[in-house]
């Protein structure tokens, strides 16, 4: 390899190294609430979280339309 082929590869190789970066800190900005769901141990684990969520969820608990 020359000179030219290593500085190639280092200019196409930093791109990738920051979009790869990029990509981890998007995956660890999880809100809250997405992180309380993927910590679920199984699937009856997740129904009972979400919906926890649901009913704790800001708004009326129901609506009624006599006004």
């Amino acid at each position: 390899m020359n000179e030219r082929e290593l500085a190639s590869g280092a200019a196409t190789a930093a791109p990738m190294n920051r979009m790869i970066q990029r990509f981890r800190r998007w995956l660890r900005r999880q809100c809250a609430n997405d992180q309380y769901l993927a910590d679920a141990t199984d699937l009856a684990d997740l129904e009972r979280r979400m919906r926890l969520l649901e009913r704790s969820s800001v708004g009326p608990t129901f609506q009624t339309f006599n006004h």
